[in-house]
This record gives C-alpha cells, sequence and structure tokens, in this order.
C-alpha cells in the first residue's frame, strides 16, 4: 500500500472531515483496536461470506495494526 496516498485519503477522509472524531494517526489506530475487539465485529468477520481472505481474524487484524504502527512511525 502506498503509504504517501494513505496519508493523503487520511487527511481528506478523517481528518479534513468535521464529523469525524480522530485528529491524529494514533486516534485511528485505538479506534481501529477497539473495533477488532468487538465481539460483533469478530462473528461477522468470520462468516463464510465476509471472510473472503480466507485467513485467521486474527492474522488479518495483526496485520492491519502493525502497518498502522509502521504508518505512525513515518508520519
Amino acid at each position: 500500500m502506498n503509504k504517501e496516498k494513505l496519508s493523503i485519503y487520511f487527511k481528506k477522509y478523517i481528518f479534513d472531515d468535521k464529523n469525524m472524531l480522530e485528529n491524529e494517526i494514533e486516534e485511528i489506530n485505538k479506534r481501529l483496536k477497539r473495533i477488532f475487539e468487538r465481539n460483533d465485529f469478530k462473528t461477522n468477520f468470520v462468516s463464510i461470506r465476509n471472510n473472503w481472505l480466507e485467513l485467521p481474524i486474527e492474522e488479518v487484524t495483526d496485520g492491519i495494526l502493525k502497518y498502522m504502527s509502521e504508518f505512525m512511525v513515518m508520519v
């Protein structure tokens, strides 16, 4: 994933959006962690229709959080 483009999209669709609560990358990461910990998210993710990656949920969510942690260092 292109980190420069992601940074532009974060600014445009999250940071510049007055309806969004997150104002920093760290806040996005915290929100993702909260979402990934929710039982309804986990239940929804593991359904055959929604798990199009065919990977364990922990592998997917850990990978996203790792990427975001690395992204936070870059910004």
